[in-house]
């Protein structure tokens, strides 16, 4: 059961049309919607292994723990942010560390200005 923080790895298809400013390929993410809704769908937020994505609002940045799962410094695009078919879930690596989830709220709450 996927929850609320679960670091995921993901396949994100390529846009029909070519690409375009969207995050592509297989890569992890973090869920920000458990599975008790019940929904074929998952909302995410992926991550990307290049910090120049720190340059962007709604960005930080996140280090690798035995927790999360995560290989390199990565920084989470919250910008990115999107509804996903739970069949492009890979697996699950991880859990992202509390301070790490709260701060990954707050930004969403800043960029949707709730």
């Amino acid at each position: 059961m996927i929850k609320k923080g679960d670091v995921l790895f993901i396949d994100l298809p390529a846009p029909i049309g070519g690409p375009g400013r969207e995050q592509i390929g297989r890569r992890p993410a973090v869920a920000i919607q458990d599975e008790s809704a019940q929904l074929p769908t998952i909302v995410i937020v992926p991550f990307t292994s290049q910090l120049g994505g720190l340059r962007f609002p709604f960005t930080f940045r996140v280090e690798p723990t035995s927790a999360n799962g995560l290989t390199y410094p990565s920084v989470l695009l919250v910008f990115q942010l999107q509804v996903l078919d739970k069949r492009r879930v890979v697996n699950s690596i991880g859990q992202l560390e509390a301070g790490d989830l709260s701060q990954l709220d707050a930004e969403i709450r800043r960029m949707l200005k709730l």
